[in-house]
């Protein structure tokens, strides 16, 4: 079987984090086949972004100055939407514009020196790496799409009986009734009570969410799949100085299980390791320069989002009769709020892991005798160890560096953001 092929399964795992977003045709810079479909994916793209989501962002801003009254939490709430959405459309802005250095970014495996040296080791190790990605991915997008479902069926099943039993005189109205479901609890510079309003808002508002649901996750699906993909290979670069038999004696597992018939017992060469650490560390300083203002947004909506919806919920379950009466939206605000965090999570995890990663090519380096060699190769070893004694920094614009601690620095954050907004109750 041709080796590149061997490969294809574990080089197509970017692709598959996009889902049924499509944003992964933006990596294919000439389509392989269907050429109308791969272009009307990316026209679709383009529309949201560029027409759909800048009218709804005027249309909600101008809800927030020229629509109905509405307290602190209704205000927050549309404060923070906006922020979203706009993080949203400069996320998926951002991508777009660098394309091509997003592009590089996607490895192509069977390239490495150690592919060859050990090419079943790499396919199984990576191969792992990969379905872990791919399980992710699938449970992410089965939480996202639940909540989706979840956020416009339930209206649609319960305005039409609500609607019914106020007209029959069961229930009380509080305020003007109507048929048509109204999907989000966001404000509009026109009257809400009209029908034909009311179907105009419940069309956009479908859209909105659709939109919004597909695009919500894909670009971090996606970069945290390049951080996996690239610890994996430097993990895969760093076994390849172990014989079989020191890979048998590693503390985690038995890595001599991986190896195949056609694998080199042996090490692999200097310079060919030393060539694959140097391509890893072109693509991790990469990395860093891609995703710093990606960091920054995911940080920074975590922070006005998880606080803003966090002061709604509260909010309305003070101020609500009864807990049926806001299950729904406490609920979508809740599995909105843990998506984001376990976003926020990701990142900071992963973002630790590669850092350990390139570190832990210095640990591969010095147990592998090199003090035994001649001066040539001893010269070469302390240059690779001088790359990888301190890993790159991921910042997050100007917030600082991203790693493990990020995650419970960001909880800390959002509850002092937290308190200060129960201030203005």
């Amino acid at each position: 079987m041709d080796e590149a092929k061997d490969f294809d399964f574990i080089n197509s795992t970017y692709w598959k984090m996009f889902s049924y977003s499509h944003l992964n045709v933006f990596l294919d810079e000439h389509p392989s086949r269907d050429v109308s479909y791969w272009k009307l994916k990316r026209y679709v793209t383009y529309f949201f972004l560029f027409l759909y989501f800048p009218v709804w962002l005027v249309i909600e801003v101008s809800g927030m100055f020229l629509g109905r009254k509405g307290d602190l939490a209704q205000v927050a709430f549309d404060l923070s939407y906006v922020a979203h959405i706009v993080q949203l459309v400069i996320k998926m802005g951002y991508f777009l514009y660098h394309i091509k250095d997003i592009r590089s970014l996607c490895l192509r495996f069977e390239r490495f020196h150690t592919s060859n040296h050990r090419p079943v080791f790499s396919r199984r190790l990576l191969g792992e790496r990969g379905q872990f990605l791919r399980r992710l991915a699938s449970t992410y997008y089965t939480v996202i799409y639940m909540n989706f479902l979840f956020w416009i069926i339930t209206p649609l099943f319960i305005q039409p009986i609500i609607y019914g039993l106020t007209q029959a005189g069961f229930i009380t109205a509080t305020g003007p009734q109507n048929i048509i479901p109204k999907f989000f609890p966001v404000r509009y510079p026109f009257d809400e009570t009209s029908t034909r309003n009311r179907i105009i808002i419940a069309c956009m508002e479908f859209t909105v969410l659709s939109a919004g649901f597909t695009y919500f996750i894909p670009i971090d699906q996606f970069f945290v799949s390049v951080i996996v993909m690239v610890c994996s290979e430097i993990d895969v670069i760093c076994k390849s100085l172990m014989a079989s038999n020191e890979l048998a004696r590693e503390l985690d597992r038995d890595y001599s299980l991986l190896l195949g018939s056609e694998d080199n017992r042996n090490r692999i060469d200097l310079k060919l390791f030393i060539e694959d650490h140097q391509r890893a560390l072109r693509t991790t300083k990469k990395i860093s320069e891609v995703m710093n203002p990606i960091l920054g947004l995911v940080v920074g909506n975590c922070m006005v989002l998880l606080c803003t919806l966090a002061l709604v919920i509260t909010t309305k379950m003070k101020t609500a009769s009864s807990f049926s009466e806001v299950f729904r939206e406490v609920f979508g605000f809740i599995v909105v709020m843990t998506t984001s965090l376990i976003t926020l999570y990701l990142y900071s995890w992963m973002c630790g892991e590669l850092k350990s990663s390139e570190e832990a090519v210095f640990g591969a380096v010095y147990s592998s005798d090199w003090y035994n060699r001649n001066k040539s190769y001893r010269d070469n070893v302390l240059i690779v160890m001088r790359q990888s004694y301190t890993s790159r920094p991921l910042r997050m614009m100007s917030m600082g560096d991203m790693d493990k601690e990020t995650f419970i620095k960001g909880l800390k954050g959002i509850y002092t953001y937290y308190n200060f907004l129960t201030h203005f109750e």
